[in-house]
């Protein structure tokens, strides 16, 4: 398994639709389906999120994984979706949002072609009303570079886990914006 997909869910069913299409559509039209799993973790929801996850497994030949991580808080959940993934690379994507259409095969292509540890890209957001006036909008890049693979903001790592014999503490990040997703990997017993 090349890529584990982790989204960390609560209460958000409509949005999550959304994000869990955006993903398949690529998937699926590439045949992706044999190089990626997708993990939903579902935080506690109490609406339909369960029933949503338990429809797309049955139409998608993708793997998609269901867990329920009943601690509240998106540390728990991700930390949960990191133990029951089998990729040799992560990517956190968050409910709310849907992947650019070259996302997956910009992604997948780097990890096999490129020699590192991290990927990363822009984030373009799509907000449902007008952008408040407190988001620097210098922050965001045009969508004409959505193929390129930045060193920052959205980051993809490989996960740094020893799988049989686990280090008592993480290796040092290399970059201080990995550091956030290094410290909440929880080394795998074998």
């Amino acid at each position: 398994m090349v890529l584990s997909i982790i989204i960390c869910t609560y209460n958000r069913e409509h949005f999550l639709r959304l994000c869990v299409d955006s993903i398949l559509n690529q998937s699926e039209k590439h045949q992706f389906n044999k190089d990626i799993e997708i993990i939903i973790v579902d935080n506690n929801s109490k609406d339909k999120t369960k029933n949503i996850v338990e429809n797309f497994q049955i139409s998608s030949k993708t793997k998609i994984h269901y867990f329920l991580e009943k601690r509240q808080g998106l540390s728990y959940a991700r930390n949960c979706g990191v133990s029951e993934s089998k990729g040799d690379f992560i990517a956190f994507v968050d409910d709310d949002a849907t992947i650019n259409n070259e996302w997956l095969d910009v992604l997948l292509r780097g990890i096999k072609t490129i020699d590192v540890d991290v990927f990363g890209g822009p984030i373009f957001p799509k907000f449902e009303v007008e952008c408040p006036e407190w988001i620097d909008k210098s922050y965001f890049r045009s969508e004409e570079h959505t193929s390129e693979l930045q060193s920052r903001r959205n980051l993809v790592c490989r996960l740094l886990l020893e799988k049989k014999n686990p280090s008592p503490s993480p290796p040092p990040p290399p970059h201080p914006l990995v550091a956030s997703l290094v410290l909440i990997h929880r080394y795998k017993q074998s």
